[in-house]
């Protein structure tokens, strides 16, 4: 992220919201950069700056604000076979857990925006043995998964395990719902907090994925039926890869099970934000105000024209794709050459297994000056 970057925090402040963000900000270089959370408008930030950090559980340290914390026990605690020893360690997870609580108790009276990333249950597949509990017994097939993957030696002095990639595993797939359940855990406890405080229904919650299912720590996809039929998996812009679950929690306003087919995307949630903050949303972003449709009001709810994806898969094949309506269009460019096209009716078709492009080239026609345009943005 450069510096100038504008963020959410840095919008809503001046409105009046005690800003945080705890788990992973992913967006610097390393410890203590220039554009660290708390140069981007949060008032209080605890966790990983780098991204690849966060892809391990037993850091030797974390950031709160400009301050290291160090976690010394968690140096050299994996056997001479990649396996973490267990009893051993600060597990990351629970510290943000624990700052996360701590933070909404500490702002319980005035506005406030927590940002919170849990980096669980991302790659590498660890947990304490306590958690497993719950899943034995059930038989599950499991595929061990020696050290290794996810390197970063570059990163070593950022703890010593780190130099030999994701740790052992010998049960990633009862690691991996271990890890989800210790997660739900949490954010009930979330939940729980607010209601404790009296402010569960001034308070908007909302909950997302950043991608599509994946197997990087050894977890088996078909088996969990993580992607529901659809086609790929993280890594991928088709629906497998990219259509996550979004859900919005406002005790007291929104209706409770109501579904909602609005096309929508990541770059919708600062216009949201911004909206129910009642603060200006920047002219230059992409994004639109998913708020009529949260509150019920759907025929006040603005539409995108289309969406857009990109995606390199190596050297050599490069993947754009456009929603347009109940319509996907895929643009794929092997090794610079010409591009072909792949197209998707949604709605008869999620699963993308039947390519229309043949039958309706006018769509094609249609959509091509939308992948010129969106590929026009990304330049300015």
């Amino acid at each position: 992220m450069n510096p100038d970057d504008v963020t959410v925090a840095e919008l809503i402040k001046p409105a009046g919201y005690k800003t945080g963000i705890i788990g992973k900000w992913g967006l610097s270089e390393g410890a203590l950069s220039d554009n660290s959370p708390n140069q981007q408008g949060f008032d209080h930030y605890m966790g990983f700056e780098n991204q690849g950090f966060a892809h391990f559980y037993y850091p030797e340290y974390l950031l709160r604000n400009h301050t290291k914390v160090e976690y010394p026990e968690n140096l050299d605690i994996r056997d001479e076979n990649g396996y973490y020893i267990e009893g051993k360690g600060t597990y990351s997870h629970d510290v943000f857990a624990k700052e996360a609580l701590q933070f909404i108790n500490d702002n319980k009276s005035e506005p406030f925006f927590l940002y919170l990333p849990f980096a669980i249950p991302h790659a590498e597949l660890t947990i304490q043995e306590e958690a497993k509990k719950q899943y034995r017994g059930l038989n599950w097939p499991e595929t061990p998964q020696s050290e290794g993957g996810g390197g970063h030696k570059d990163d070593a002095g950022y703890g010593s395990q780190y130099v030999g990639g994701y740790c052992a595993q010998d049960e990633p797939n009862i690691t991996y719902a271990a890890m989800i359940s210790k997660m739900d855990e949490n954010i009930g406890r979330i939940l729980d907090l607010l209601e404790e405080l009296g402010i569960a229904e001034n308070t908007i919650v909302m909950f997302a994925s950043d991608n599509g299912p994946s197997d990087e720590g050894g977890q088996d996809i078909p088996f969990f039926d993580s992607s529901g039929g659809l086609r790929g998996k993280k890594r991928d812009i088709y629906e497998g890869g990219i259509r996550i679950p979004f859900v919005v929690r406002w005790k007291g306003t929104i209706e409770a099970g109501v579904e909602s087919d609005l096309p929508s995307a990541f770059w919708d949630f600062l216009p949201t934000v911004c909206d129910l903050a009642g603060i200006d949303t920047p002219k230059n972003v992409d994004g639109i105000s998913l708020l009529p449709t949260i509150l019920g009001n759907k025929s006040q709810q603005e539409k995108h024209e289309y969406l857009f994806w990109e995606w390199q898969r190596g050297k050599n094949l490069y993947y754009e794709a456009l929603r347009v309506d109940n319509w996907k269009a895929f643009r794929i460019t092997p090794n610079n050459k010409e591009p072909y096209y792949e197209l998707y009716d949604l709605h008869t078709d999620v699963k993308e297994t039947t390519n229309l492009a043949s039958k309706h080239p006018e769509l094609i026609e249609k959509f091509k000056p939308y992948f010129q345009e969106a590929n026009s943005k990304k330049l300015q």
